[in-house]
């Protein structure tokens, strides 16, 4: 059994959403903190709205409306991303259900 608890130290969630989102491994693997990808992912958009609204007013509409329509995409794929992962677990426990059946 020493070869499948290697896996499991080997495993990395990242690698494996890597897997399952784009259909290849990322070999980038990295520790981080959440806030540093948002501000590392959302510097140059905000930079371009201000450059585009230099109005505090107009950037704030723009930032707004960008806003709701990440909350719009992250909602959707929130729930599809749990119902698959519900999904996997289901499929995971029926394929090992030791009870006989």
């Amino acid at each position: 059994m020493g070869y499948v608890d290697n896996i499991f130290e080997r495993v990395e969630l990242r690698q494996v959403c890597s897997f399952l989102l784009n259909g290849s491994e990322s070999l980038e693997t990295r520790n981080y903190k959440y806030e540093t990808v948002l501000e590392d992912g959302s510097s140059s958009i905000l930079k371009r709205l201000k450059d585009t609204y230099p109005d505090e007013r107009e950037f704030e509409k723009a930032v707004a409306d960008l806003s709701e329509a990440f909350t719009a995409y992250e909602e959707v794929y929130t729930e599809i991303g749990m119902k698959l992962g519900a999904r996997i677990v289901f499929e995971l426990l029926n394929a090992n259900d030791c009870s006989g059946h």
